[in-house]
């Protein structure tokens, strides 16, 4: 394989010319190759800059980092350098480690206009990736290990060599006489990515006895395939997700799969910054298919509830404000607070009437209703009728003990949770709009 003109054909489909790359230089083989064809490609007019971090995890990584500047130095490269210290990292450090080497990429593309940051990932990393997925029991979408093109929260991430193996690269560096490190953690048994490169893998390649690499090269692609189409498959499930200041629902009722199912879960949930396991997921497809009612899960933080075929996600956990209680007079007007909700007491100006459970999930209901005294409680389930009413009508559990009802001189008047939405065409004297919503629909002026 013509490594050079592999790279440029890359380029000139993933990269603009005009515009310099952010090259992502440990200092090892993988990296040195690439700063090697970048540097020929430096002649035809490509530009691009150096990032390095030194992990501080070996004696000789101070030393390597000055040698590594002082290379860029002679080359006229900009050098920039990130210096970690292992010993204010707690947990994995791993994990630490790669999340800092992202974030110290994206500022410096932030800061200096990079374009994309480019890294030396070889056919090699991608075998150990979609065995360490497979093995962790990752989603079938989920086994395709790195990408050529990929964007992490705005980064764009370049790796024109998943397609080559390392040998390759090695045969250049040797050909062409170009130094490199031999980072001896890269294959540190300590570390999950050393196991795998110094006794799974050839573990695995003796006792098969047959070529892995390919196999595997295939499943990656495979699941890129699968996750593309279930992309697309899920795309107008997606388009009716419901946000609002509460957290997310949407209806599953019609959702024809359950593999459809998971997978819009696994979107769902991702984007709402958390991941249920496949245990949990298995769980909530169950309870989905069933239309079981008022069933929750917790993961993260996160409370997922389904509610006869409706998922819902809520940002906050629900409290219990029972005890609470509001006196509304409509000869005082004005704003009021119970429990996380705001009330609006004014004149009425034909205002619509708008009720029902969706919108109290949105934030903002409101009323008509005419002179006198009233108050707003928390005790709705104690009216049997109620209870009734709102499971006839599918008024989901979880908020049936969380928005207040409306009492007229001591006596039930009004409830919110079920559809109610009208104009009055002509107007009435004497009567004022009552609207509730929560401080978000309320500041942006949701009437």
């Amino acid at each position: 394989m013509d490594l050079f003109n592999s790279l440029k054909n890359f380029l000139e489909e993933h990269a603009i010319k005009d515009k310099p790359l952010l090259l992502g230089l440990s200092g090892g083989p993988d990296s040195m190759a690439l700063f090697y064809l970048l540097l020929r490609l430096k002649q035809e007019g490509w530009q691009f800059a150096i990032a390095h971090v030194n992990h501080n995890w070996r004696v000789l990584s101070k030393d390597e980092a000055k040698i590594l500047e002082q290379i860029a130095s002679l080359e006229k490269i900009p050098f920039h350098l990130l210096t970690l210290d292992p010993k204010n990292i707690e947990g994995n450090l791993e994990l630490k480690c790669r999340l800092e080497r992202l974030k110290f990429f994206k500022n410096l593309c932030t800061q200096f206009d990079y374009q994309a940051v480019i890294l030396g990932h070889h056919l090699d990393d991608q075998v150990e990736t979609v065995l360490k997925r497979l093995f962790e029991g990752a989603h079938l979408t989920r086994l395709y290990g790195l990408k050529h093109v990929n964007v992490i929260d705005g980064l764009k991430l370049l790796r024109p060599f998943l397609g080559v193996q390392k040998l390759q690269l090695l045969n250049l560096l040797k050909t062409h006489r170009v130094s490199f490190f031999q980072d001896s953690t890269n294959e540190d048994p300590a570390f999950t990515r050393g196991r795998f490169r110094t006794k799974i893998i050839p573990y695995l390649k003796g006792e098969f006895g047959k070529n892995i690499e390919k196999p595997l090269s295939r499943l990656m692609e495979r699941s890129l395939e699968l996750d593309g189409y279930l992309k697309e498959k899920i795309a107008p499930y997606q388009k009716r997700i419901v946000k609002t200041p509460l957290g997310v629902y949407l209806d599953f009722s019609d959702v024809p799969h359950l593999v459809e199912m998971k997978y819009l879960i696994r979107e769902l949930t991702a984007e709402e910054g958390f991941y249920l396991s496949c245990f949990l997921i298995d769980k909530v497809v169950s309870l989905i298919e069933t239309g079981a009612a008022n069933k929750s899960v917790r993961m993260m933080g996160k409370t997922v509830i389904i509610d006869r075929k409706k998922l819902f996600i809520l940002r906050d956990p629900m409290q219990d404000f029972k005890s609470i209680s509001l006196e509304l007079d409509t000869n005082s007007l004005g704003s009021f607070k119970i429990g996380p909700w705001k009330v609006l007491l004014t004149p009425d100006k034909n205002e619509p009437v708008m009720t029902g459970w969706t919108l109290v999930f949105h934030g903002c209901v409101q009323i008509s209703i005419p002179e006198g005294k009233y108050r707003l409680i928390y005790k709705g389930q104690e009216f049997s009728f109620l209870n009734k009413l709102w499971t006839d009508n599918k008024v989901p559990n979880f908020l049936r003990g969380w928005m207040p009802i409306l009492l007229k001189d001591e006596q039930f008047f009004k409830e919110f949770l079920t559809e109610e939405k009208s104009c009055s065409k002509q107007f009435i004297p004497n009567t004022f709009k009552l609207m509730i919503a929560l401080e978000p629909a309320f500041k942006l002026g949701i009437t």
